[in-house]
């Protein structure tokens, strides 16, 4: 196949212009026009004309004289119009990143077992460390999104089944592993049970944190980084460092406006509270009841909670999953799944809106719901 460019990059490493393409790493070079033969077996030609001033977009592509205009570079679904190997690169993609958490933790003093089907009976798991039954599942987009991912309730349906088995599940996307490397590591090591700090709950300070001391402590801690919140409280050493958060927040869905709702909780990386969830649970309900609410309630991600420390902080389980969790995904990064709506004033259904955002539905494990109320 033979492409030619403007202000993109070519890997120096592999050569590679599809991949890069597929990693969403186009970046400005020079506006002078070449010619790049790309080995790969594709049926047609396709000349791909980037613009140098917003790489983000492709302003055309050309395939056999027909010009098809407003083309974006991450819209792989776009793409799978073009050529048929993005499912063969994302097979690499995932076989070289579970291999990296592999080396990780054989670094650990582990041993792995890698792509295990004699586990859990009907599923493959991608990563098993025999010594701490625990499994890591890593979700590629591309792979396991819609229209590739028939069955909704996979997600849900795999965790059941570790579940009954008895074995710990930590279950990532593949932008989490490359965006956030140090906290996935200091997840795992915790799993593994080599956190390096370890502190009693009762014998650090409470206190109210101040939005700044909220922001620091929950972006460096939860996968899904710090939200805004009414208010947030933390455990601090006396050395001032805050080693737990809590932070709440006016519930989302209006059948619990009468509650708050906790938006986000998390220990530092590489650290061990014991009694945190119910010392924070307390000072967030007191100051829900001070605010006139009726209590509290929480979602508990599946994936790395299984929200028995919340029951026994005095929550009571409403519901055990809420649904297949949706976001929505370019097969590059996930957007959260109110990012795209339908657009009524201009007469676009969601599909249509999707479409044109190039972006597919990518589903995940439902939450845990549970409820603090106040005794009436």
């Amino acid at each position: 196949m033979l492409i030619e460019y403007a202000g993109a990059a070519i890997c120096e490493e592999c050569n590679d212009y599809d991949k890069i393409w597929n990693k969403g790493q186009i970046k400005p070079k020079n506006s002078t026009p070449e010619l790049i033969e790309v080995t790969q077996d594709v049926q047609e030609q396709v000349k791909c004309v980037l613009s140098p001033t917003d790489i983000g977009d492709i302003d055309s592509v050309v395939i056999d004289g027909t010009v098809h205009e407003q083309i974006q570079h991450k819209t792989m679904l776009k793409l799978d119009k073009l050529y048929n190997t993005n499912e063969q690169l994302a097979i690499e993609d995932k076989n070289v990143a579970v291999g990296e958490i592999a080396e990780y933790i054989l670094s650990l003093g582990f041993s792995v077992r890698r792509d295990v089907v004699d586990v859990i009976p009907g599923h493959t798991i991608d990563i098993y460390v025999p010594e701490k039954n625990f499994a890591i599942d890593y979700t590629n987009f591309y792979l396991r999104c819609e229209p590739r991912l028939k069955n909704k309730n996979f997600f849900q349906e795999r965790y059941d089944a570790v579940q009954r088995a008895g074995i710990g599940i930590f279950m990532m996307y593949e932008d989490e592993w490359r965006d956030k490397q140090e906290l996935i590591c200091a997840m795992i090591r915790h799993r593994l049970g080599l956190s390096k700090s370890v502190y009693h709950g009762r014998k650090l300070e409470l206190r109210k944190l101040t939005v700044r001391e909220r922001q620091l402590a929950l972006d460096s801690s939860h996968l899904e980084g710090d939200v805004n919140s009414r208010a947030a409280f933390g455990l601090v050493t006396p050395e001032g460092e805050v080693v737990a958060a809590m932070s709440v927040r006016r519930a989302f869905h209006k059948r619990y406006k009468e509650f708050y709702e906790i938006g986000r909780s998390a220990c530092r990386p590489d650290t061990v509270v014991h009694g945190w969830i119910g010392r924070l649970v307390k000072a967030c309900y007191d100051f829900a009841i001070s605010e006139g609410k009726q209590g509290l309630v929480t979602y508990v991600d599946s994936r790395v909670g299984n929200g028995k420390a919340y029951i026994s902080a005095g929550f009571e389980l409403t519901k055990d999953s809420t649904g297949p969790r949706l976001w929505w995904t370019d097969y590059h990064n996930k957007f959260n799944r109110f990012q795209y709506k339908a657009d009524l004033p201009n007469g676009k259904s969601q599909a249509q809106v999707c479409d044109e955002a190039g972006v597919v539905a990518l589903f995940g494990m439902g939450n845990k719901l549970l409820k603090m109320e106040k005794c009436r």
